[in-house]
Order: structure tokens, then C-alpha cells, then sequence
């Protein structure tokens, strides 16, 4: 399990998170949701052992992050990062290399490789170059990259996949599919805990919720219980309509109409 116990994050001198207290555990789906600036990014960093608390402890299977070398840190979770910048050209396959540890056999490399391509259907890009990707075949091919780290690290599947907005560059057919991948993993039995701004896609997946606001977390549980009108509205300051899915009863998040401008109302001030 990653147990965070009671931490709290400072910068410069404002209030990321406040203190609080949360388990990731194996085989699960967690979803951290909540309004721009709640505190979402930081709380999977921290999760990561890529930020240390300014209170309390993150421990990874009972030991502290801090205390295990960076090498360890690799073999026991991987993560996929908002932002995504390569600094050397580079084709799809080379960046997936980089997951690799350096005494893997080059028939092992290219195999693994190859499979976390079809997996996110970018097989077919194999050769080219990075800088050559849309936004969205990057952000698949650096979910590539994760799979291949947690494939190959030798700890199968005691492990932890981290993943900050992986959806955010994706079309509809693609964020199902990165959601499928997510779903997957936790059942073979990793911890995996992702960052979503789409509320029906995390209704949809996640076994549990974190609602996060303003640095605290707001409530956690299953999507029917997070998801309720009133804790949206606290939350977001907008009134969904949420009804039960008739097939799976999960959470069906309905925004609010959108507000029609009367005719002869003000609208827009010109540009100057």
C-alpha cells in the first residue's frame, strides 16, 4: 500500500494541502477529482515520492519514500507526469527504451515495446519521431513508457501506476481506451490512482473517489457516494444532475443547462 499519514504541503508560503490521511491499496482504481487548484497534482507527487511533505509521512509497503534509493523508487511505481517535454529527438520506440533496464536483451526490449504500442494503438508509430506526435499519440506513448517500466521492473504486480490527467489530450475513442488500461492494471492487482477532470469518465471507472477542495480532501468512497448533487455543489459551485446509470447503477453526471442570453441583454464588452 502507499499510506500517506496526516501530510501537508507548503509553498511559498500558501497552504497546498491540507493535512490528511489516505490509503492507496492494490488492486484498486482511485480517482482524485475536484476544481482547478484543490490540490490534485501535488497529492499524486507526493504519493510518488517525487515531492516530500512539508508534514507528516508518504510510506510505500510500510517504509517511508525517503528512504528508499531512486532505483527502487522506478521498480515499485510508475508515472505518468502532466507535462511531457523531450529534450532530444528521439522516435516512439527509443522513448519507451528509456523504461528499460540497461541489462535488458535486445529481443526482450523490442518485444515489450512493441506489445505497450498495441496496446495504446500506436504500433503502427513506432519509428517515428516524438516531435513528430500530436498531442494525444504522445500522451499514448508516454502511457506506453509506464507500461513498459511496470512490466519490466520485476516486481509484477506489486506495484503502483500514478497518472496525472492522462486523458487530457485524448479523443473520446482513446480516453476509453487509456481508461481500460488503468481498469486492467488494478485488476491484476496494482494500485493505480489517476487524476481526472471528467466526472462521467470517473464515475465510470474508478473504484473509489477522492473529492478534493481547496487543499483538503472533501470525501472519499464509491462514485455514488461522492458524486451526490449537494458535494458537486460544494465542490464546483454548479448544480448537475446526477441519475443512477440504468445498467450499472453508476453515477450519470449531467451538467447544468447552459444560461441563454436574452435578446437585447448585454453581452460581451467590445475589445479595445
Amino acid at each position: 500500500m502507499i499510506t500517506l499519514e496526516n501530510v501537508s504541503l507548503q509553498r511559498n508560503r500558501k497552504q497546498i494541502l491540507q493535512p490528511l490521511s489516505a490509503t492507496l491499496r492494490p488492486g484498486t482504481l482511485t480517482v482524485l477529482i475536484g476544481p482547478n487548484g484543490a490540490g490534485k497534482s501535488s497529492l499524486l507527487k507526493l504519493m510518488a515520492g517525487t515531492l516530500r511533505p512539508d508534514s507528516g509521512q508518504v510510506s510505500c509497503q510500510g517504509r517511508p519514500w525517503a528512504d528508499y534509493p531512486v532505483a527502487e523508487q522506478a521498480a515499485l511505481r510508475a508515472v505518468l507526469s502532466q507535462s511531457l517535454p523531450i529534450a532530444f529527438p528521439m522516435t516512439v520506440t527509443e522513448l519507451l527504451e528509456t523504461a528499460l533496464p540497461r541489462q535488458t536483451r535486445r529481443q526482450d526490449a523490442r518485444r515489450r515495446c512493441q506489445q505497450a504500442l498495441e496496446e495504446v494503438e500506436l504500433g503502427h508509430l513506432a519509428s517515428r519521431k516524438v516531435q513528430n506526435l500530436s498531442g494525444g499519440e504522445l500522451q499514448r506513448a508516454h502511457m506506453a513508457r509506464v507500461l513498459v517500466q511496470l512490466w519490466s521492473s520485476g516486481h509484477w504486480p506489486q506495484q503502483f501506476c500514478l497518472l496525472d490527467e492522462p486523458t487530457s489530450a485524448l479523443d473520446l475513442k482513446h480516453q476509453i481506451r487509456l481508461m481500460q488500461l488503468a481498469r486492467q492494471l488494478a485488476d491484476e492487482g496494482l494500485g493505480v490512482i489517476c487524476v481526472l477532470h471528467d466526472l462521467q469518465l470517473s464515475a465510470n471507472w474508478a473504484d473509489e473517489l477522492w473529492l478534493l477542495q481547496s487543499g483538503a480532501l472533501l470525501c472519499r468512497g464509491a462514485p455514488a457516494s461522492v458524486l451526490s448533487p449537494a458535494r458537486v455543489r460544494q465542490a464546483y459551485g454548479v448544480d448537475p444532475v446526477i441519475l443512477p446509470h440504468p445498467d450499472s447503477q453508476r453515477p450519470m453526471v449531467i451538467p447544468p443547462e447552459a444560461s441563454v442570453r436574452k435578446p437585447g441583454s448585454r453581452g460581451l464588452p467590445p475589445l479595445q
